[in-house]
């Protein structure tokens, strides 16, 4: 058994990374010169996690689960746990504090090379890829409205959004300096 659980027992602070899909960019792909990078997507979620023993709660998590990731196969596979296996299996809960997302998409290089860089995502058959041009397609108008947002220079080559749980806003753009007026 994975003995890791034993650490959520009293409410441990955690951090759970959810990683969207990422990839290697060649600056072979870019019309401007460049140099090799990683475009990617990824979720910070922060909070205090707690190990769940009710049997009950168990029970409806991997009924939930497995429901969810089942549905695609015919006849698709139903729990059937007794009581010594539901009791085996621990569930950790986590309420949430925070969430930081960090989507590196190439905003720092001309609308050109964005768009080269996901005609060559799109051309290698690889579905991470084509995950990673449909959100740098996603996310173009995003960078567009930040740029003009901000007067436009990108000096950092990641935008950030983070959510403030306890105010409910929206934070967009950190990594994104506007451009001092004359």
């Amino acid at each position: 058994a994975n003995p890791q659980w034993r650490h959520f027992s009293n409410g441990a602070d955690v951090m759970v990374l959810f990683q969207g899909p990422h990839g290697y960019i060649s600056p072979s792909w870019y019309l401007a010169p460049g140099v090799p990078t990683w475009n990617y997507a990824v979720a910070h979620v922060y909070g205090s996690a707690r190990a769940l023993d009710d049997p009950s709660r168990i029970k409806d998590i991997v009924e939930r689960l497995t429901q969810n990731y089942e549905r695609s196969n015919q006849p698709p596979w139903a729990p059937a746990y007794d009581q010594g296996m539901l009791q085996a299996i621990v569930g950790i809960e986590i309420r949430i504090k925070g969430v930081q997302g960090k989507f590196k998409l190439g905003q720092n290089r001309s609308a050109a090379d964005r768009a080269a860089v996901v005609s060559k995502l799109e051309s290698t058959g690889s579905e991470n890829d084509a995950a990673l041009a449909r959100l740098m397609k996603a996310g173009e108008p995003v960078v567009q409205r930040m740029r003009r947002l901000y007067w436009g220079t990108i000096r950092e080559h990641t935008l950030d959004c983070s959510l403030d749980w306890k105010n409910s806003r929206e934070f967009w753009g950190r990594g994104i300096v506007p451009k001092q007026p004359h």
